[in-house]
Formats: C-alpha cells, sequence, structure tokens
C-alpha cells in the first residue's frame, strides 16, 4: 500500500468527522484506522468520540466532541483534541495547549491555576517565555524570559527591544478618565513586599545599566534615596564621585526653574523644618574635607553662588520676612540693612552696631597716615588760629562736622588718620609747650636767686643801720 500523505488525511478526517457526526445518535465512539503497507504496520489513525462523556482511549480521555491521532507503530496517542469539556492539544507524549471547560488556558500545563499557566521546559541559559513582534516591525518585540542562567532558578524578566528608531524600548504607562482623576490615591504603584510584610533591611529598589558595579540610583526600605550610591543614609544622598558612583567629578545636583515667578514666592529649592528641632539641628548643613590651598584652587569653596546682574546673591529673612542677611549683586553685604543705596564705595553695611574682640583696617600708603605731620616742611598751625576756628565752625579743623558724619557716616580709616594727625599736632604742640614751661622755669630760678640775694643784701644794710 502507498504511504498516504499528510493532506490525505486532514481530508480523511474531516470526511469522517461529518459523515460520523450524522451516525452519531446511534453510537458512542468511532475508530477509524488507515493502514500502511511497510512492514505490515499501521499508519497514523484517526479516533473520533461523539457525545460519549470522558471517553478514555489508550489511557488518554478523549471528551465529548473529540477527535485524536494515534501512531500505531509506537502504540501511543500521539494527539488528540476535545471540546466539550476543554480543548487538549496534546503531541510527543505530553501536554502541549489545554483550554479547560472554565476558560483557563494551560501551556505546557495539564491543569493550569490561573487565567493562563505556562511550563516553559528547560533550554539553558535566560529561557524565553514570551515573545510578542509586529510583522513589519520584526526587530522590535517585547518578551518576557528567565533573567539567571543557572540551573533550578528563574527571575522573571521584562525586555523591550526597540531598533526601529532612538526612541524608547519600553513603555509603561497607568490611564483613567477625568472623573476618577481626584483623591490622594496613585494612578500607578510600584511596591516591592515580603510574603507576609514590609521589606525592612534591604533596597526596594535599583537603577543599573548593563549590570555595573556601581548603582545609578537605589531606593532603601526606609525610603532613603540615594543617587551613585548603594546605601543611602538621608533622605536624599547624592554622591559624585568614588567607587559607587563611578563619576569623575562634576555637578553633584542641578536645580533649574524655566517659569519666572512673578510673584516671587516660588523657590527653587526649599529646605524646611516643620517641628521644633533639637541640639545641632540645621536646615542646611555643607562640609569640606580639609587640605588643599584656597588660594591655588580659587574656584573650590564650600558654597559658590553666581548671580545674574540684576538678582541679589544671598538673603536671610525671619520667619516675618524681616531682611537679617543681604549680598547684593555687587557684593555688597548687609546686616539688618534692606537699602544699600546708590554708594556703591562701600561693602559691609551694619545696622544694629558691631562688637568684636579684634578688628583690623589695612592703610593703603603711608600717605593715608599721618606721621607726615613730623616732617620739617609740615605747617603746624597755632593754637591761637585754632581757636579761632573752633569759635566760628564748632568743630576742629581738618574734622568732619556732626552735620557731615550724619549725611554721609563715618569712615573708620579717615577719622582714624584724622584723630592721629590731631594726636600728633597736639603732641607737636605739647612738646613746644614743655620746652617753653621748662625755658620759663629756667627765668624763675634766675630770678628766685637774685630774690634771694637782694633779701640777704636788705637784711644786711638793716643790721649796719641800727
Amino acid at each position: 500500500m502507498k504511504r498516504i500523505k499528510p493532506a490525505f488525511i486532514v481530508f480523511v478526517l474531516s470526511v469522517c468527522f461529518v459523515s460520523i457526526c450524522q451516525t452519531a445518535s446511534a453510537q458512542q465512539s468511532s475508530q477509524v484506522y488507515i493502514h500502511k503497507a511497510n512492514n505490515n504496520q499501521y499508519s497514523p489513525g484517526i479516533v473520533y468520540a461523539y457525545n460519549a462523556g470522558n471517553f478514555t482511549y489508550d489511557g488518554e480521555k478523549i471528551n465529548s466532541y473529540g477527535f485524536g491521532l494515534h501512531d500505531f507503530g509506537a502504540a501511543k496517542l500521539n494527539a488528540y483534541a476535545s471540546g466539550y469539556f476543554g480543548f487538549d492539544v496534546f503531541t510527543g507524549n505530553s501536554h502541549r495547549f489545554r483550554v479547560t471547560q472554565f476558560g483557563k488556558v494551560g501551556i505546557g500545563v495539564n491543569n493550569p491555576e490561573g487565567m493562563l499557566d505556562v511550563l516553559a521546559p528547560e533550554e539553558g541559559a535566560y529561557e524565553t517565555l514570551l515573545r510578542l513582534r509586529l510583522k513589519d516591525t520584526q526587530g522590535d518585540y517585547f518578551k518576557v524570559s528567565n533573567g539567571t542562567s543557572l540551573v533550578n532558578q528563574f527571575i522573571p524578566s521584562i525586555t523591550g527591544y526597540h531598533e526601529t528608531d532612538n526612541r524608547q524600548a519600553l513603555h509603561i504607562s497607568a490611564s483613567t478618565n477625568a472623573t476618577n482623576d481626584n483623591g490622594d490615591t496613585p494612578l500607578m504603584i510600584f511596591d516591592a513586599r515580603r510574603d507576609n510584610g514590609t521589606i525592612t533591611n534591604r533596597p526596594l529598589f535599583a537603577w543599573d545599566s548593563y549590570g555595573e558595579t556601581y548603582r545609578k540610583m537605589t531606593l532603601m526600605s526606609n525610603g532613603h534615596l540615594g543617587v551613585g550610591i548603594k546605601a543611602p543614609t538621608s533622605r536624599l544622598h547624592v554622591v559624585s564621585a568614588g567607587a559607587d558612583a563611578g563619576i569623575i567629578g562634576g555637578i553633584v545636583a542641578k536645580f533649574t526653574q524655566n517659569t519666572a515667578n512673578s510673584n516671587g514666592n516660588h523657590p527653587v529649592v526649599l529646605v524646611e523644618h516643620t517641628s521644633a528641632q533639637g541640639t545641632n539641628s540645621s536646615g542646611l548643613e555643607i562640609n569640606m574635607p580639609s587640605g588643599g590651598d584656597q588660594y591655588t584652587f580659587n574656584n573650590t569653596a564650600a558654597l559658590k553662588i553666581t548671580t545674574a546682574s540684576n538678582h541679589r546673591a544671598f538673603i536671610i529673612n525671619d520667619a516675618s520676612a524681616n531682611r537679617l542677611f543681604e549680598i547684593d549683586k555687587t557684593g555688597r553685604v548687609g546686616v539688618g540693612v534692606t537699602n544699600f543705596g546708590t554708594d556703591n564705595t562701600f561693602k559691609l553695611f551694619v545696622k544694629g552696631g558691631i562688637r568684636t574682640e579684634k578688628a583690623k583696617i589695612d592703610v593703603a600708603s603711608q600717605s593715608s597716615w599721618g606721621d607726615y605731620v613730623f616732617e620739617p616742611t609740615y605747617r603746624l598751625a597755632p593754637l591761637n588760629e585754632i581757636e579761632t576756628y573752633i569759635k566760628a565752625h564748632k568743630h576742629l579743623p581738618g574734622v568732619p562736622s556732626a552735620a557731615t558724619l550724619v549725611k554721609k557716616g563715618l569712615d573708620l580709616g579717615k577719622m582714624h588718620k584724622i584723630q592721629m594727625v590731631k594726636i600728633e599736632e597736639l603732641t607737636l604742640h605739647t612738646i613746644a609747650q614743655e620746652k617753653k614751661i621748662k625755658q620759663k622755669e629756667a627765668r624763675i630760678d634766675q630770678l628766685e636767686k637774685k630774690m634771694i640775694l637782694m633779701m640777704k643784701r636788705l637784711e644786711a644794710l638793716e643790721k649796719k643801720n641800727k
């Protein structure tokens, strides 16, 4: 007998299926055998069951309205399909695909536990469980696979691969309608947990790139978020260099606001304490390591602020918005000052007084001090001339008046020089007066001696005339 082709088997199957269905009421099952002449072996045949309940053939159930393919040479039921109590595809002595009567689908599973239950055979490293593609972009795909090459282990891995252009390879989205766009329940939640509680001892999420030895970002179970570090120790812990970061130098954090603040009430970064703090608490703390030369590394600083020409560089206010400290765009520093005026000569403005243990004022040159008073060419005004000036102007010559000081302020450097000049002039006047006093003392001594001599002569005359 000639070998019957598979197409003919399908044709016979269809004919038998129709003919047997027409006479099904008179029988419970039918068996159709198609013989093969070679070695007197039977070729694959068809087993058909109609409305026979759970008809068992060769140890396998062929449910009502089903058929099977039997290899008599191997004495095994190679494949069968049934419909009324489910649908099964059975090949190679194994269940390949099944749809139960309840609609559950099993691939490689006889009794699926979920609506879709897949049991993939072991194929070596990184087994693929699911791969989805489009016919016109077969290079792009979505894949669910085993994320480890170790045997007896399964780490689910979801991969989106995209090569047709440079857009995203995987897009995950949560959506709702306008009616439900309210409340405080997140639209999407990423939840990492134990089977019976919360994670407390290990990170929850991490962001890597091809298994690098350092982490791009890590979220700990206590809510600490680390950027460039595996084990962050604060709510936000950012590292820009070192073994954990994999980055050499660079900006650690950058905050940019592109929208203009018309009302001035939207800071780019807000650091705020919402409750009373204990000892050593601070809103912002900056620590720099020791070492280095501030003059060699002139751009190295614990805090560096660069501002545009029309903005203040730094402001500190109290809770009532009173200005405590300010550095303006020109570098002028104000303590308790809200208006620097138009005078750009000075750099420090303080309201309320300064208290310090030590202060040092640099002198620009020798001419900025008063030692020229001791030069021979210096004209020392006589005291009577000074007296006349004081009576006319109510202050010393060369010293600003009280009205001038109120209007322009007191220049400590200039005032120290003026005072030193007056001290040196007074010293010269004192020296001159001392010389005059000594001359007068000498004259008085001479007069005293003459008077004593005259008194002695007078006494001698009085005695002689007695």
